[in-house]
């Protein structure tokens, strides 16, 4: 906790002290780089600290927990109050809550006092991930990128480890403000050599949507740093979504791969490409549409399962709220093909249940969950948004055309000026379908 306090009251005195007089004086400036560096590199070390460091530890110095009265009063802590199990289990409510230096989480009487360094160790991790980007901002200039590098690969000894391993009990807590630290840090473009590659790792990887929901928003806002920062990067993930030559070889037989994995590895892909577009702006990606439809064509083509078809429905969802309508009229042949494809599917699935049961396997009832999602979307949105839509819409809906086109431009009328709102409340909303 000691560190934690020194860290907080440097900080303090940064934030009171001018940036410019920070600047100008060279001296200054190099004795503060000196001390957040020991900071930094004391919270990193307390933060990266596996479960047998801590085992070892409490063994060697026969750490004690004394009782807790229930009516005693912990003045370092705040109002936070979260048990052991929440914290085990990554429990969002009591983590963000973490978001000043001294909020520090109130462990109940009765833990024990393995658990105890484990909150400490969140602690550390929280201070780091609201000081530290602060402290880069003021305190280093352009020119100084080598001392940059340098502190950011000691703090991000820390973070890797509390990323990969989100599924380790004692990881789990320190995952959100590792999250929280690297978003921080990825609006700094000098920043992006420390960072890049260990981020594509962890996003290509196969538990990268495993989190707790507060992160995703974490999560945007570095991703949309990295593909903002360097372009070249998107254009590689697309580069990925390639037709393998097994898929297209008709009535040939690779025994070196397997159809399953192929069609697993490119939902994998289609996924990840529906969220880097949903984090970016509107119509940043417009240039690229023609490359991407094209690899959502061959995915439908190539490797139609329900798996697959699911995540392209996402995609279209998502296209639709990230892109302009003019930017969009391309794309309608393909969504229309593929949501009566799904929604066909359905109705036989319906049909034959009416005469036996039915059973509909996960990857099925997922794919149709997104046809009618892309439906809800498409109706959601205003009629100037999506003014195509309104040809094809009578045929999904009961009633007439007439109906149906008088209920939208009655609803429409007080949202024509709400196109760039409506898009992004909705992109935000999209955000929570990644997540699981």
């Amino acid at each position: 906790h000691l560190v934690c306090m020194l860290t907080s009251i440097l900080h303090v005195f940064v934030c009171r002290v001018p940036i410019p007089d920070i600047q100008t004086n060279k001296k200054q400036r190099r004795d503060l780089q000196e001390m957040i560096y020991k900071l930094c590199d004391s919270l990193s070390q307390y933060a990266d600290r596996t479960p047998q460091m801590i085992s070892q530890d409490l063994i060697t110095n026969k750490i004690e927990q004394p009782p807790i009265s229930p009516d005693t009063t912990d003045l370092k802590s705040t109002n936070i109050d979260i048990t052991t199990s929440e914290i085990k289990n990554g429990n969002q409510e009591g983590i963000e809550e973490l978001s000043n230096d001294f909020q520090i989480p109130n462990v109940k009487h009765g833990i024990q006092s393995h658990d105890c360094h484990v909150t400490s160790e969140i602690q550390a991790m929280a201070v780091l991930s609201n000081v530290l980007s602060h402290f880069i901002d003021c305190v280093y200039n352009s020119s100084e990128k080598d001392r940059v590098s340098s502190l950011l690969k000691t703090v991000f000894k820390s973070v890797w480890p509390a990323i990969r391993n989100y599924s380790s009990v004692m990881n789990s807590g320190t995952y959100s403000h590792a999250v929280k630290l690297l978003a921080s840090l990825s609006e700094f473009q000098v920043t992006r050599k420390c960072w890049k590659d260990e981020v594509l790792e962890v996003f290509l990887g196969p538990v990268f949507f495993i989190m707790e929901k507060n992160c995703i928003f974490d999560w945007k806002v570095t991703i949309d740093n990295l593909m903002s920062q360097d372009k070249a990067v998107f254009s590689s993930l697309l580069s990925r979504l390639h037709v393998s030559s097994s898929s297209t070889a008709a009535g040939m037989v690779n025994i070196f791969t397997s159809v399953d994995q192929d069609r697993l590895q490119r939902a994998h892909l289609l996924k990840r490409m529906c969220f880097v577009i949903l984090c970016g702006e509107y119509d940043q990606y417009s240039g690229l549409l023609s490359e991407i439809s094209e690899k959502l064509v061959d995915s439908s083509r190539w490797y139609s399962c329900p798996l697959v078809n699911a995540q392209i429905l996402l995609a279209m969802r998502v296209l639709l709220v990230r892109l302009s309508s003019n930017n969009l009229v391309s794309l309608w042949p393909t969504l229309l093909s593929e949501l009566s494809s799904a929604l066909c599917e359905l109705q036989s699935d319906l049909g034959l249940e009416l005469v036996t049961p039915l059973t509909v396997t996960k990857e099925k009832l997922n794919w149709y969950w997104c046809a009618c999602k892309l439906l809800g979307t498409a109706v959601s949105l205003p009629y100037h948004v999506i003014p195509h839509w309104q040809i094809v819409c009578w045929g999904y809906f009961g009633g007439s055309h007439g109906e149906v086109e008088r209920d939208i431009v009655e609803s429409d009328k007080d949202d024509e000026n709400d196109t760039t709102s409506c898009n992004t409340s909705l992109a935000d909303s999209m955000l929570g379908i990644f997540w699981r």
